[in-house]
């Protein structure tokens, strides 16, 4: 491949890395497709304990994430 041909070209270095992030974004939107299993998932829990999504297997799940912009909303969301 080329990147192995020109280590040390900038140029040819960001275009490797370009095309393995074009790769990984790729790879991650065929994941997320209709029908795919969820990957396991291990938070903690409302009392401490670790509640992993594989714990929930036949059941509806919906999981929402949110950050600090998100936090005025996280009460809404906890009544959900």
């Amino acid at each position: 491949m080329v990147g192995t041909s020109f280590p040390t070209s900038p140029s040819v270095q960001n275009a490797v890395n370009h095309l393995a992030n074009l790769q990984k974004e790729k790879d991650a939107k065929a994941f997320l497709q209709p029908g795919n299993y969820a990957k396991e998932i291990a938070l903690p829990g409302i009392n401490g304990d670790t509640l992993r999504l594989s714990d929930l297997k036949g059941k509806v799940v919906l999981i929402d994430f949110f950050g600090p912009r998100g936090a005025d909303r996280a009460e809404e969301k906890i009544q959900m």
